[in-house]
């Protein structure tokens, strides 16, 4: 565990305890007493690490948050690539192309996403009777290009 969630349990533990004792002791002179002991154990525990804080200074891992949001910005990335995927296949097999893989190479490096390649897998392309008698891949390469905006020779096929 993290420092700061050893901290924070400690506290969460000296207050659950104290509530705990402030419930079981009768009213009397050992129930002000035991309950001033308690405090002064709180404010030591909360005081607790000032002076590790004083000494080393303030430091705040900021470098292990940017490399999580990182990771969770590439991740949200993959996923919009893997949509736009999904979404294109589905308009192919609506079109009458079954069983189309795409694989789509992008990057966002100005922030959004540009497609420079998408790979075609007619390995396992299934034709409807509708489609049969086209030529498959200029009229998959037709609706690529019309849909994502891309220039002849970015999309890539493949068996």
């Amino acid at each position: 565990m993290t420092q700061l969630s050893v901290y924070i349990l400690s506290v969460a533990g000296v207050t659950i305890l104290t509530v705990l004792v402030e419930l079981i002791l009768p009213e009397g002179k050992l129930h002000k007493f035991t309950k001033s002991i308690l405090a002064l154990i709180m404010v030591f525990v909360i005081a607790g690490p000032l002076p590790k804080l004083v000494k080393n200074g303030f430091n705040l891992d900021f470098e292990s948050a940017n490399e999580v949001s990182q990771d969770v910005l590439n991740t949200v990335k993959n996923q919009q690539i893997l949509t736009l995927q999904k979404n294109l296949e589905k308009g192919l097999e609506e079109k009458g192309f079954k069983n189309i893989n795409l694989t789509i190479d992008a990057d966002f490096n100005s922030g959004a996403l540009k497609i420079s390649t998408i790979f075609v897998d007619l390995s396992n392309l299934v034709l409807t009777d509708e489609t049969q008698h086209i030529f498959k891949t200029e009229a998959v390469e037709d609706f690529l290009l019309k849909q994502t905006g891309l220039k002849a020779g970015q999309v890539v096929f493949y068996d």
